[in-house]
Parts: C-alpha cells; structure tokens; sequence
C-alpha cells in the first residue's frame, strides 16, 4: 500500500514539474521573441537593476540604454534555406501532375507561401520550434505562424515528441461584451480538426484545465476538415530526442542583452568623457565669467600654492572598452559561420566573391533543408486535404508532395566567367562545345554548337592570314630596277 502512495506521489510530482516547466518555458519564447523584435528595454533595466547596487548609478545608467539587436542580425544574415523559392510538385502514382501542381500552387501562392516559409525559417532558428497552421479566411486558405510563447500540447501517448492536440493562443479576436480583450481563448488542433476551446484556469497538477466553448461568436473559426495529420504543424532545426519542445533558450538571446549591458555602460562612459574646470585656491561663491562655469573647486588653504584653474579629462579607456564590445559581437557572428566582410559591413565587388563569402552559411542552411522536408510536405497534405474539405479543388486522396529546394545564384562578371572557363578547359572538364552552349543566349544542341565552334575555328584560320597585311607600292623599288 505505502508502495503505491509513493509511485503516485512521484507521478504527481513529475506532472507538476512538467506544467511548471512548460510555464517557463512558454515565458522564455516570450522573452527571445521580445529580444528579436528589439523591445529589449524592460529586460535590459531589469539586468541593470540586478547588476548595479548603487542607486545614483542605477538610475543614471538607465539614461544611456542602447542595443545593437546582434540577435536579430544574426537570425536574419543565417535563415537561408528558403532565399531562393522551392518547387512544390503534386505527385500521383510516382509521377508529377501538371494540374493538380498548377492547382496547389495558386493556392500556395495566394497564402504567400515562399513569404511563409522564410519567416519560419527564421523564427525556427530563434527558438528551434515552431508551429505552422493552415486556415480559412475570407474565403481563401492562409497559414497562420504560432510562436512557442502562445502553445502548448498533449504528448502522443506513444511518442512523446509528436503532438497529438496542440493548443494555440487566439489573438486578435474581437472584444467580448464587457469590452476586454479576451485571453482564455485557444484553438484545439488534432487530427479531426480545429475547435475553439476555454482554459480555465490550472488543475492541482498546473495542467491546464480546457473545456469546449459555448457559444456563437466565434463560429468562423470553427474547422471539420478531417486531416491526414495534426493540422498544428511542427517546424524544427534538429531531431528531437525526448520531448517536443527544444529544451532551454537560444544562447543568443542572453549574448544580445550581455552586449546591450555592455553597450549602455559604454555609451555612459562616454557621455562623461569630457573635459572637467578644476580651480585651485578660489573661493567658492567666486563666479567664473567665461567659459564653462561648472568646476570643481578646491578652495584657498593655508600655505596652498598661488590659484590656478586648468581642464582635465577623465581617463575610462574608451577606446579599450569599445574595441572589446566590437570584438565581442565579432566573435559570436563568427561563431555562427559569418564572415568577416558580412561582420564590417563590406560590399562584394563580384558574385564570385560574394558567393565566397557565404560559402560556410549556405553550406549550413543545405545541411538543415532536411529538416523542412517533411513539415512542408505535410503542410501542403492538410492544405489539400483544406480544398477538398471547402470544395476549393479536389485532390486525390493517393496525392503525395515532392519539394525541390531553389538554389542561390551568385552572377559573375565577365572576367570571372571567361577565367572560369579557362580553368574548366585547362583541367579537361569541359570543351569547346561546352563553352559555346553555356555562353550563347539560345538553346543550343551539341550538334549545332560543334558546327559554330567548327566555323568559327576556319574563320579564324582566314583571318589569322590577314594579320601581315601587303601595302599597295610595297614592291615599287624593285620595279624601277
């Protein structure tokens, strides 16, 4: 019997750690996303409220708050998996359909789909998960971008990565009657489709305690599609092992607010770097008549040398603690496959330089596309599943999706492509032929490039005979003799 109490109470206590736990972490997606949009002040007087003892200080630094949002550059600069946009096909029995791709993709695109996915990709790489959902409104199909902060799930019984009701926050819903903004308000999404649920409050574990709405007011929001897969779906930058949330916070967000600090300290240093009036030997009420009348006086002791009065500028190593903020954020952007002319803000003067530059983040965003297969296959899945449902188009039920991502292209400048070629002909991985198909603005087969290369070598034969050409009279002296 005690055996049993003691297994329940553990089990209480692991459901209790659970909630807690996901409380936490929705205010830490909270946080990070604060940080990204750069509404960064609240947190950065708080650090500073935690950090100076001093109350002058306190206050005085609070003056000088500033950020560089290294945070956000760096999110933006390194999100490239979708810069070009990705194919999307419709595939039935094995083979693409013309049609049914032509039908998905104005749907897609009328969802700015390729606007979509850019955005997940960067707000994965912030927090690791995010939530993608398609819906209805105004009679079109849309997706809707949920951020961790707002959801929360019920695991799958049988893994606990995989959600099986995902549960997001409704914003921007109309006022109720009393005129407040609602915020008890989710969507339930499964499998079976979405319904609009209440959360009332927490149960005795911190689970929340969620029943069906009742009402009229929000019934647009209702959906019975049936979907091959929970409609809720997940993006992520990696496998998860154990959980479905990434466990702990993107360590840039704590870098970003460490070099704000930095920063504030460094702006106020500097805004007291300036020259100071010391008077030796002046009576106090003395008044200066020119120049800066703020001093600091020492005033006339016995035996004290004649009065003086000279500038002296404080001494903080400015220079020293800007070059370690610079250093600082130069390491963590080099830390995340930046380069050093993306870090200083140099213009490439040449795609091939360009190219070179992002070399190691393009290599790192193809290395991640294998994460952004599935979640956009099933996405398209429900959306089809969505036209069907409202009897936008009727896809078959045995259509699968087939994604080819889009490749950056970094354009040459025309010393850059005849050196190429050059290198190409010189290490015998390409000919003439070759050449003349790559450079001519037409499509050409082999067969008719061979034949311009081929006149084009008789031509030059002719003209290399012209190069010494014979002057009219060139012979006239021989002539008279």
């Amino acid at each position: 019997m005690f055996t049993d109490i003691s297994e329940q109470v553990i089990q209480l206590s692991q459901i209790q750690a659970k909630w807690q736990s996901d409380v936490e972490r929705r205010n830490l997606a909270n946080f990070a996303l604060d940080m990204y949009n750069g509404l960064y002040v609240d947190y950065l007087n708080k650090k500073i409220d935690d950090t100076v003892s001093a109350q002058g200080d306190l206050s005085e630094m609070k003056k000088y708050i500033d950020t560089m949002n290294i945070l956000k550059n760096i999110i933006d600069d390194t999100s490239l998996v979708f810069a070009e946009k990705p194919d999307i096909s419709v595939n039935i029995n094995g083979k693409i359909n013309d049609a049914y791709t032509i039908a998905l993709n104005d749907i897609l695109d009328k969802a700015n789909f390729h606007v979509i996915l850019n955005e997940l990709n960067r707000y994965t790489n912030l927090f690791y998960d995010m939530i993608a959902v398609p819906v209805t409104r105004n009679d079109k199909i849309e997706i809707d971008l949920i951020t961790p902060d707002r959801a929360f799930i019920y695991n799958n019984d049988f893994d606990s990565t995989t959600a099986e009701t995902t549960f997001y926050l409704i914003s921007e819903l109309p006022n109720d009657q009393k005129g407040a903004a609602r915020n008890d308000l989710y969507m339930a999404c499964n499998q079976a489709g979405k319904r609009l649920v209440v959360v009332k409050g927490k149960d005795k574990t911190g689970k929340p305690i969620v029943i069906d709405y009742v009402g009229q007011d929000y019934d647009n929001f209702i959906d019975e599609t049936k979907y091959p897969v929970n409609p809720a779906i997940s993006f992520r930058n990696y496998f998860p092992l154990s959980s479905y949330w990434h466990p702990g916070l993107n360590p840039l967000v704590e870098n970003d607010l460490n070099n704000s600090m930095r920063l504030t300290e460094y702006n106020m240093a500097r805004a007291y770097q300036l020259p100071v009036l010391v008077t030796i030997g002046m009576e106090n009420s003395k008044d200066i008549t020119k120049g800066q009348k703020a001093r600091i006086n020492f005033p006339p002791t016995m035996g004290s040398a004649p009065a003086s009065a000279s500038y002296i500028t404080p001494d903080q190593k400015l220079a020293e603690l800007g070059d370690q903020i610079y250093k600082q954020v130069e390491g963590i952007k080099l830390s995340r496959k930046l380069s050093k002319s993306n870090i200083t803000g140099q213009t490439a003067t040449s795609g091939y330089e360009l190219m070179l530059s992002k070399s190691e983040i393009l290599n790192l965003n193809k290395s991640d596309r294998k994460y952004y297969v599935r979640p956009v296959q099933q996405i398209c899945q429900c959306i089809m599943a969505m036209a069907n449902h409202y009897n936008i188009v009727r896809f078959p039920d045995n259509a699968t999706i087939a994604i080819t991502f889009g490749e950056q292209e970094f354009i040459e400048t025309p010393k850059e492509r005849i050196e190429r070629q050059q290198k190409e002909l010189a290490a015998g991985l390409k000919n003439l032929v070759d050449i003349e198909i790559e450079n001519s603005g037409e499509v050409l087969s082999r067969e008719e490039a061979l034949k311009l290369v081929t006149e084009r070598k008789e031509e030059n034969k002719k003209l290399l005979a012209l190069a010494v050409p014979e002057f009219p009279g060139a012979n006239i002296d021989n002539e008279g003799e």
